[in-house]
Protein backbone atom coordinates (compact mmCIF):
# COMPACT_ATOMS: atom_id res chain seq x y z
CA UNK A 1 0.00 0.00 0.00
CA UNK A 2 2.84 2.38 0.89
CA UNK A 3 4.45 1.74 -2.53
CA UNK A 4 1.20 2.48 -4.35
CA UNK A 5 0.65 5.66 -2.33
CA UNK A 6 4.20 6.94 -2.97
CA UNK A 7 3.76 6.22 -6.68
CA UNK A 8 0.54 8.24 -6.65
CA UNK A 9 2.28 11.16 -4.95
CA UNK A 10 5.06 11.06 -7.51
CA UNK A 11 2.61 11.01 -10.41
CA UNK A 12 0.58 13.91 -9.09
CA UNK A 13 3.63 15.98 -8.22
CA UNK A 14 4.60 15.86 -11.90
CA UNK A 15 1.12 16.79 -13.08
CA UNK A 16 -0.48 20.23 -13.24
CA UNK A 17 -2.91 20.87 -10.40
CA UNK A 18 -6.49 19.79 -11.01
CA UNK A 19 -8.74 22.84 -10.91
CA UNK A 20 -11.69 22.09 -8.66
CA UNK A 21 -15.25 22.40 -9.88
CA UNK A 22 -17.08 25.55 -8.92
CA UNK A 23 -19.09 25.57 -5.73
CA UNK A 24 -22.27 25.98 -7.71
CA UNK A 25 -21.95 22.65 -9.48
CA UNK A 26 -20.56 20.71 -6.51
CA UNK A 27 -22.90 18.76 -4.20
CA UNK A 28 -23.01 19.69 -0.54
CA UNK A 29 -21.14 16.54 0.50
CA UNK A 30 -18.31 17.12 -1.97
CA UNK A 31 -15.30 19.38 -1.37
CA UNK A 32 -15.52 23.06 -2.26
CA UNK A 33 -12.75 24.99 -4.01
CA UNK A 34 -11.55 26.46 -0.72
CA UNK A 35 -11.18 22.96 0.80
CA UNK A 36 -9.55 21.21 -2.18
CA UNK A 37 -5.75 21.41 -1.82
CA UNK A 38 -3.96 22.87 -4.82
CA UNK A 39 -0.67 21.23 -3.87
CA UNK A 40 -0.43 17.82 -5.64
CA UNK A 41 0.91 16.00 -2.58
CA UNK A 42 -1.74 17.45 -0.26
CA UNK A 43 -4.40 16.60 -2.82
CA UNK A 44 -3.18 13.02 -2.99
CA UNK A 45 -3.36 12.74 0.79
CA UNK A 46 -6.89 14.19 0.78
CA UNK A 47 -7.89 11.68 -1.91
CA UNK A 48 -7.33 8.80 0.53
CA UNK A 49 -10.48 9.92 2.34
CA UNK A 50 -12.29 11.41 -0.64
CA UNK A 51 -11.21 10.24 -4.12
CA UNK A 52 -13.56 12.76 -5.74
CA UNK A 53 -10.96 15.52 -5.21
CA UNK A 54 -9.07 13.91 -8.11
CA UNK A 55 -12.02 14.22 -10.50
CA UNK A 56 -11.44 16.73 -13.31
CA UNK A 57 -13.72 19.77 -13.22
CA UNK A 58 -16.65 19.99 -15.58
CA UNK A 59 -16.10 22.12 -18.70
CA UNK A 60 -17.24 25.76 -18.52
CA UNK A 61 -20.94 26.36 -19.26
CA UNK A 62 -21.34 26.36 -23.06
CA UNK A 63 -23.33 29.60 -23.20
CA UNK A 64 -21.94 31.42 -20.17
CA UNK A 65 -22.21 34.65 -22.16
CA UNK A 66 -25.98 34.39 -21.63
CA UNK A 67 -25.80 34.10 -17.85
CA UNK A 68 -27.66 37.40 -17.54
CA UNK A 69 -30.80 35.60 -18.75
CA UNK A 70 -30.93 33.23 -15.77
CA UNK A 71 -33.04 35.46 -13.51
CA UNK A 72 -35.75 35.74 -16.14
CA UNK A 73 -35.61 32.02 -16.86
CA UNK A 74 -35.96 31.13 -13.18
CA UNK A 75 -38.97 33.43 -12.95
CA UNK A 76 -40.54 31.78 -15.99
CA UNK A 77 -39.87 28.38 -14.45
CA UNK A 78 -41.61 29.30 -11.20
CA UNK A 79 -44.57 30.67 -13.19
CA UNK A 80 -44.99 27.29 -14.91
CA UNK A 81 -47.81 25.49 -13.00
CA UNK A 82 -46.58 22.06 -14.08
CA UNK A 83 -43.20 22.77 -12.49
CA UNK A 84 -44.69 24.31 -9.35
CA UNK A 85 -46.73 21.16 -8.62
CA UNK A 86 -44.32 18.51 -9.88
CA UNK A 87 -43.15 17.39 -6.42
CA UNK A 88 -46.73 16.54 -5.46
CA UNK A 89 -47.12 13.88 -8.18
CA UNK A 90 -44.71 10.95 -8.36
CA UNK A 91 -45.22 10.20 -12.08
CA UNK A 92 -44.76 13.82 -13.12
CA UNK A 93 -41.69 14.20 -10.89
CA UNK A 94 -40.20 11.06 -12.43
CA UNK A 95 -40.88 12.31 -15.95
CA UNK A 96 -39.34 15.73 -15.26
CA UNK A 97 -36.20 14.34 -13.59
CA UNK A 98 -35.77 11.79 -16.38
CA UNK A 99 -36.08 14.53 -19.00
CA UNK A 100 -33.57 16.81 -17.23
CA UNK A 101 -31.20 13.89 -16.74
CA UNK A 102 -31.11 12.99 -20.42
CA UNK A 103 -30.88 16.60 -21.54
CA UNK A 104 -27.87 16.94 -19.25
CA UNK A 105 -26.29 13.75 -20.63
CA UNK A 106 -27.35 13.69 -24.27
CA UNK A 107 -28.70 17.13 -25.08
CA UNK A 108 -31.92 15.52 -26.25
CA UNK A 109 -34.63 12.91 -25.82
CA UNK A 110 -35.00 9.50 -27.40
CA UNK A 111 -38.21 7.48 -27.44
CA UNK A 112 -40.16 6.52 -25.38
CA UNK A 113 -39.21 9.59 -23.34
CA UNK A 114 -39.92 12.00 -26.20
CA UNK A 115 -43.39 10.53 -26.74
CA UNK A 116 -44.30 10.90 -23.08
CA UNK A 117 -43.02 14.47 -22.93
CA UNK A 118 -45.08 15.41 -25.96
CA UNK A 119 -48.14 14.54 -23.86
CA UNK A 120 -46.95 16.98 -21.15
CA UNK A 121 -45.82 20.12 -23.00
CA UNK A 122 -45.52 22.23 -19.82
CA UNK A 123 -43.28 19.64 -18.17
CA UNK A 124 -41.21 19.41 -21.34
CA UNK A 125 -40.87 23.19 -21.33
CA UNK A 126 -39.77 23.12 -17.67
CA UNK A 127 -37.11 20.48 -18.41
CA UNK A 128 -35.69 22.52 -21.29
CA UNK A 129 -35.73 25.66 -19.14
CA UNK A 130 -33.75 23.89 -16.39
CA UNK A 131 -31.29 22.63 -18.99
CA UNK A 132 -30.93 26.12 -20.43
CA UNK A 133 -30.16 27.51 -16.97
CA UNK A 134 -27.49 24.86 -16.40
CA UNK A 135 -25.96 25.68 -19.79
CA UNK A 136 -25.55 29.30 -18.70
CA UNK A 137 -24.17 28.92 -15.16
CA UNK A 138 -23.10 25.29 -14.79
CA UNK A 139 -25.73 24.41 -12.22
CA UNK A 140 -29.48 24.22 -11.68
CA UNK A 141 -31.52 26.52 -9.44
CA UNK A 142 -30.59 25.93 -5.79
CA UNK A 143 -34.13 24.99 -4.79
CA UNK A 144 -34.29 22.35 -7.54
CA UNK A 145 -30.92 20.84 -6.57
CA UNK A 146 -31.88 20.73 -2.88
CA UNK A 147 -35.15 18.95 -3.64
CA UNK A 148 -33.43 16.42 -5.89
CA UNK A 149 -30.83 15.68 -3.20
CA UNK A 150 -33.56 15.18 -0.60
CA UNK A 151 -35.45 12.91 -2.98
CA UNK A 152 -32.33 10.82 -3.71
CA UNK A 153 -31.63 10.52 0.01
CA UNK A 154 -35.10 9.15 0.57
CA UNK A 155 -34.67 6.58 -2.22
CA UNK A 156 -31.27 5.19 -1.20
CA UNK A 157 -32.67 1.90 0.11
CA UNK A 158 -34.89 1.15 -2.89
CA UNK A 159 -34.09 -0.86 -6.00
CA UNK A 160 -31.40 0.80 -8.17
CA UNK A 161 -31.19 3.57 -5.54
CA UNK A 162 -34.50 4.77 -6.94
CA UNK A 163 -32.90 6.44 -9.97
CA UNK A 164 -34.12 4.13 -12.73
CA UNK A 165 -36.20 1.06 -13.43
CA UNK A 166 -36.53 -1.34 -16.37
CA UNK A 167 -38.89 0.09 -18.94
CA UNK A 168 -42.27 -1.47 -19.59
CA UNK A 169 -44.58 -0.23 -22.32
CA UNK A 170 -47.21 2.11 -20.96
CA UNK A 171 -45.19 3.21 -17.96
CA UNK A 172 -43.65 6.64 -17.41
CA UNK A 173 -39.94 6.39 -18.37
CA UNK A 174 -37.88 6.32 -15.17
CA UNK A 175 -34.18 7.04 -15.64
CA UNK A 176 -32.46 9.92 -13.88
CA UNK A 177 -29.24 8.20 -12.85
CA UNK A 178 -27.24 10.69 -14.96
CA UNK A 179 -28.60 13.63 -12.98
CA UNK A 180 -27.78 11.78 -9.74
CA UNK A 181 -24.25 10.97 -10.92
CA UNK A 182 -23.66 14.64 -11.72
CA UNK A 183 -25.20 15.99 -8.52
CA UNK A 184 -23.60 13.43 -6.17
CA UNK A 185 -20.29 13.34 -7.99
CA UNK A 186 -18.41 11.56 -5.19
CA UNK A 187 -20.71 8.49 -5.18
CA UNK A 188 -19.52 5.70 -7.52
CA UNK A 189 -22.75 3.76 -6.99
CA UNK A 190 -24.64 6.31 -9.07
CA UNK A 191 -22.26 5.90 -12.01
CA UNK A 192 -22.81 2.15 -11.84
CA UNK A 193 -26.57 2.63 -11.85
CA UNK A 194 -26.21 5.05 -14.75
CA UNK A 195 -24.29 2.45 -16.77
CA UNK A 196 -26.85 -0.24 -16.01
CA UNK A 197 -29.73 2.05 -16.88
CA UNK A 198 -28.34 2.43 -20.42
CA UNK A 199 -28.72 -1.34 -20.85
CA UNK A 200 -32.07 -2.10 -19.23
CA UNK A 201 -33.67 1.32 -18.82
CA UNK A 202 -35.85 3.38 -21.18
CA UNK A 203 -33.05 5.28 -22.95
CA UNK A 204 -29.98 3.56 -24.40
CA UNK A 205 -26.72 5.17 -25.47
CA UNK A 206 -27.30 7.75 -28.21
CA UNK A 207 -25.01 8.52 -31.14
CA UNK A 208 -23.60 12.04 -30.92
CA UNK A 209 -23.28 14.28 -33.92
CA UNK A 210 -19.56 14.90 -34.65
CA UNK A 211 -20.12 18.66 -34.80
CA UNK A 212 -22.12 18.66 -31.54
CA UNK A 213 -20.23 16.40 -29.10
CA UNK A 214 -21.68 15.99 -25.61
CA UNK A 215 -20.47 18.50 -23.04
CA UNK A 216 -20.31 16.07 -20.09
CA UNK A 217 -18.84 13.03 -21.80
CA UNK A 218 -18.80 10.96 -18.61
CA UNK A 219 -22.62 11.04 -18.72
CA UNK A 220 -22.93 10.38 -22.45
CA UNK A 221 -20.22 7.84 -23.27
CA UNK A 222 -19.71 4.47 -21.65
CA UNK A 223 -15.91 4.57 -21.84
CA UNK A 224 -15.73 8.01 -20.20
CA UNK A 225 -18.11 6.91 -17.44
CA UNK A 226 -15.93 3.89 -16.66
CA UNK A 227 -12.79 6.05 -16.70
CA UNK A 228 -14.44 8.29 -14.11
CA UNK A 229 -15.37 5.24 -12.05
CA UNK A 230 -11.68 4.24 -11.98
CA UNK A 231 -10.97 7.38 -9.91
CA UNK A 232 -13.76 6.77 -7.42
CA UNK A 233 -13.75 3.01 -6.94
CA UNK A 234 -12.01 -0.28 -7.62
CA UNK A 235 -13.46 -1.72 -10.82
CA UNK A 236 -15.02 -5.17 -10.83
CA UNK A 237 -13.57 -7.78 -13.17
CA UNK A 238 -16.49 -7.25 -15.54
CA UNK A 239 -15.97 -3.48 -15.55
CA UNK A 240 -12.24 -3.90 -16.17
CA UNK A 241 -12.87 -6.17 -19.15
CA UNK A 242 -15.48 -3.81 -20.59
CA UNK A 243 -13.22 -0.77 -20.21
CA UNK A 244 -10.31 -2.60 -21.86
CA UNK A 245 -12.55 -3.46 -24.83
CA UNK A 246 -13.85 0.09 -25.16
CA UNK A 247 -10.33 1.51 -25.01
CA UNK A 248 -9.29 -0.81 -27.82
CA UNK A 249 -12.27 0.06 -30.01
CA UNK A 250 -12.01 3.81 -29.41
CA UNK A 251 -8.47 3.90 -30.77
CA UNK A 252 -9.40 2.43 -34.14
CA UNK A 253 -9.05 4.99 -36.93
CA UNK A 254 -12.03 6.89 -38.26
CA UNK A 255 -12.64 7.82 -41.90
CA UNK A 256 -11.16 11.26 -41.20
CA UNK A 257 -8.07 9.67 -39.63
CA UNK A 258 -7.49 7.44 -42.66
CA UNK A 259 -8.07 10.27 -45.11
CA UNK A 260 -5.55 12.46 -43.29
CA UNK A 261 -3.03 9.61 -43.23
CA UNK A 262 -3.34 8.99 -46.97
CA UNK A 263 -3.09 12.70 -47.79
CA UNK A 264 -0.06 13.07 -45.53
CA UNK A 265 1.69 10.46 -47.68
CA UNK A 266 1.09 12.55 -50.81
CA UNK A 267 -2.20 11.01 -52.02
CA UNK A 268 -4.19 14.21 -52.44
CA UNK A 269 -7.12 13.05 -54.60
CA UNK A 270 -8.74 10.73 -52.04
CA UNK A 271 -11.90 10.66 -49.96
CA UNK A 272 -12.96 8.26 -47.20
CA UNK A 273 -16.49 7.39 -46.13
CA UNK A 274 -17.65 5.55 -43.02
CA UNK A 275 -20.67 3.48 -42.06
CA UNK A 276 -21.45 1.74 -38.78
CA UNK A 277 -23.55 -1.39 -38.73
CA UNK A 278 -23.96 -3.85 -35.89
CA UNK A 279 -21.15 -2.21 -33.96
CA UNK A 280 -18.69 -2.73 -36.85
CA UNK A 281 -17.15 0.27 -38.58
CA UNK A 282 -16.75 -0.01 -42.37
CA UNK A 283 -14.58 2.55 -44.13
CA UNK A 284 -13.84 2.92 -47.81
CA UNK A 285 -11.12 5.21 -49.17
CA UNK A 286 -11.05 5.77 -52.92
CA UNK A 287 -8.89 7.69 -55.32
CA UNK A 288 -10.46 9.74 -58.10
CA UNK A 289 -14.10 10.64 -58.35
CA UNK A 290 -15.77 8.02 -60.54
CA UNK A 291 -16.99 4.46 -60.25
CA UNK A 292 -13.85 3.10 -61.91
CA UNK A 293 -11.52 4.52 -59.26
CA UNK A 294 -9.50 2.25 -57.01
CA UNK A 295 -10.84 1.71 -53.48
CA UNK A 296 -9.19 0.55 -50.25
CA UNK A 297 -11.55 -1.09 -47.75
CA UNK A 298 -11.16 -1.16 -43.99
CA UNK A 299 -13.18 -3.07 -41.39
CA UNK A 300 -12.63 -1.85 -37.81
CA UNK A 301 -9.43 -0.18 -38.95
CA UNK A 302 -7.95 -3.19 -40.73
CA UNK A 303 -7.39 -3.33 -44.51
CA UNK A 304 -9.52 -6.14 -45.94
CA UNK A 305 -9.57 -5.65 -49.73
CA UNK A 306 -8.11 -3.48 -52.44
CA UNK A 307 -10.72 -3.52 -55.19
CA UNK A 308 -12.09 -1.29 -57.93
CA UNK A 309 -15.40 0.48 -58.15
CA UNK A 310 -17.05 -2.30 -60.20
CA UNK A 311 -16.81 -4.71 -57.27
CA UNK A 312 -18.51 -2.69 -54.58
CA UNK A 313 -20.86 -5.62 -53.94
CA UNK A 314 -17.96 -7.40 -52.23
CA UNK A 315 -18.63 -5.26 -49.16
CA UNK A 316 -22.38 -4.72 -49.44
CA UNK A 317 -22.98 -2.73 -46.29
CA UNK A 318 -20.38 -0.10 -47.12
CA UNK A 319 -21.31 -0.15 -50.79
CA UNK A 320 -24.84 0.80 -49.86
CA UNK A 321 -23.65 3.47 -47.44
CA UNK A 322 -21.36 4.90 -50.13
CA UNK A 323 -24.29 5.20 -52.50
CA UNK A 324 -26.18 7.01 -49.74
CA UNK A 325 -23.20 9.26 -48.97
CA UNK A 326 -22.02 7.43 -45.88
CA UNK A 327 -25.12 7.60 -43.75
CA UNK A 328 -24.67 7.01 -40.03
CA UNK A 329 -27.14 6.79 -37.14
CA UNK A 330 -28.47 10.27 -36.54
CA UNK A 331 -28.49 11.75 -33.02
CA UNK A 332 -31.85 11.85 -31.32
CA UNK A 333 -33.38 14.75 -29.46
CA UNK A 334 -33.67 18.48 -29.44
CA UNK A 335 -30.97 20.49 -31.13
CA UNK A 336 -28.18 22.11 -29.14
CA UNK A 337 -29.51 25.52 -30.11
CA UNK A 338 -32.99 24.66 -28.88
CA UNK A 339 -31.67 23.20 -25.65
CA UNK A 340 -28.92 25.65 -24.74
CA UNK A 341 -30.25 28.93 -26.07
CA UNK A 342 -33.94 28.25 -25.58
CA UNK A 343 -36.01 31.25 -24.62
CA UNK A 344 -39.62 31.43 -23.67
Amino acid sequence: MRTVFLALLSLLACSPPVSPASTTSTPAAAPTPSSVPTDPVERAIASLDDPSVLLPPDPPPPVADLAHEVTAKEAALLANPAYANVWLHADKRTLLLTAVSHLLADGGFGNPLRSELNKEPDLKSAAIELYAIHARIGRFPTDFEDKVRAHLKGMENTSHLGVWSPYEKGQVPHSYAHLAAWLLRDRPQYIREMLQSRIDGPQRWLTSSPDQPPLLTYLAREEDALERLVILSELTSTEKARLALLREVSHKPTAADLERAHKASGESNISCKEAIDGGVTYIGCRWGGNSESATMWYVDGQIVKAINGKALQMVPRLAMSWIKEGQQPSPSGVSAEAGLRATR
